[in-house]
């Protein structure tokens, strides 16, 4: 497990007024945790039980911001944060839900490492650039090892899982959130 970036934080989070306010006595950080440079952890700790989620953006692109899925768990939990851009910087931070009232933490940071050089890389080529296209665009990769990938329009890989057998089929179940994958020969 190769740990790029570990930060600790002893924040507290705090609400004029709110004495019910679970402090968040541990966050960290682990880029390259899992070995894929386009997945990060962020794990926390609360003094007391809550739902919370992590809010996070590209430095300097705040309007473009994403959220992971809710997590609710007792005291101590991890949200996984995906569809990240390689070798790019990110800020982020902690929202907890307390009261029914939304309370964050200070805003943390990491940086994406490199996409391994075996990760394939695309280029897609459009009709009138200058229309932005939304989406993500699934495709494998049925060499040795195998690959699955999930691309912007502009072609930047944005997910992606090594696969030691040959990619056969990739489906995408946007319903269930599910990926199915058949690997090997026949």
């Amino acid at each position: 497990m190769r740990v790029i970036s570990k930060i600790l934080f002893a924040a507290i989070l705090l609400v004029t007024g709110c004495s019910h306010t679970p402090a968040l006595t541990d966050m960290s950080v682990q880029v390259g945790a899992d070995a894929n440079e386009l997945r990060i952890p962020i794990s926390v700790q609360f003094a007391t039980d809550c739902q919370y989620y992590i809010e996070y953006w590209k430095n300097g692109d705040a309007k473009v911001e994403r959220t992971s899925t809710y997590s609710s768990q007792a005291c101590r939990g991890e949200a996984m944060l995906m569809f990240l851009s390689e070798s790019t910087s990110y800020q982020f931070r902690v929202c907890a839900l307390v009261d029914g009232e939304i309370v964050t933490s200070e805003t943390g940071s990491f940086t994406t490492g490199s996409l391994p050089i075996d990760v394939p890389r695309y280029s897609v080529t459009e009709s009138d650039g200058s229309i932005e296209i939304p989406g993500l665009i699934l495709q494998m990769a049925a060499g040795s090892p195998g690959f699955v990938t999930f691309c912007n329009t502009d072609g930047e890989v944005l997910w992606y899982e090594r696969f030691e057998g040959a990619v056969r089929q990739a489906r995408y179940d946007q319903k269930a959130g599910t990926l199915l994958v058949n690997i090997g020969f026949r």
